[in-house]
């Protein structure tokens, strides 16, 4: 086990940029989608009342 342990951080320290950078373009693609669900309720709405 101890001997796996250096590889083992190694691979997380591998891991830690791509995941940082999937999270990140996660984030935008929840604000994306935030974005255009508000954009057509408010269009919608618009329409339903105007």
């Amino acid at each position: 086990m101890m001997l796996n342990a250096p590889a083992i951080t190694r691979g997380a320290r591998d891991l830690a940029p791509d995941l940082s950078s999937t999270l990140s373009i996660m984030k935008m693609a929840m604000i994306e989608v935030k974005a255009i669900v508000i954009g057509n309720l408010s269009q919608t709405s618009v329409a339903s009342f105007g």
